[in-house]
């Protein structure tokens, strides 16, 4: 389990002149050591999932654009990305799904919270908001969900192109379409 420590703010200038904060802290949700990132503000806490290989920092300018209007909101590094400790061996997604269930429970207080996903933080965003635990969820943005669906892109280890569903061997072995695959490979899309 990782160690907490004392929030340390990050002070940047605006254009107007005015101090923005995004106060950077370790938390631990379902186990998983983890950094967010956070701004406080009224409203339901907006909580912000980065994409594949990317950690909380890509939410950065968000951030900064919710300090500006005054909105509640907070970027996570998910299980074995960022700051976060490493994710488990095994299945990826059931891990994302337990860290996220807890990272919403907590920062959800008595209310409800908004997901915002992209790529990877996408995919947990559906997956949370169809649970069947009802989570207290306000709504959800999720952009870049589609995992190579009839496009090419490209493959996250060896950054060689490939076609969708192919791992890094030149298209030579397909990805078993029921494989749930950890942060060294690239997940599955939705079904």
């Amino acid at each position: 389990m990782a160690a907490r420590r004392a929030a340390e703010p990050v002070r940047q200038m605006g254009r107007a002149g005015l101090t923005k904060v995004i106060v950077e802290r370790r938390a631990v949700h379902a186990g998983v050591g983890t950094r967010e990132l956070s701004v406080e503000g009224d409203g339901p806490t907006v909580v912000l999932l980065h994409g594949f290989a990317h950690p909380a920092d890509a939410w950065r300018p968000v951030l900064n654009r919710f300090v500006e209007v005054g909105q509640s909101a907070v970027a996570l590094d998910l299980p074995g990305f960022g700051a976060a400790d490493t994710a488990e061996p095994g299945p990826w997604l059931p891990q994302g799904d337990r860290f996220l269930t807890e990272a919403i429970t907590h920062h959800s207080g008595n209310g409800q919270v908004l997901l915002v996903g992209n790529s990877l933080g996408a995919v947990l965003t559906v997956r949370a908001a169809a649970s069947p635990l009802r989570l207290p969820i306000r709504g959800i943005v999720a952009a870049a969900t589609r995992y190579g669906l009839d496009t090419v892109r490209q493959c996250c280890p060896c950054r060689q192109r490939t076609n969708a569903g192919q791992n890094c061997d030149g298209g030579r072995t397909p990805l078993s379409p029921a494989a749930e695959h950890g942060p060294t490979r690239r997940p599955p899309a939705l079904r």
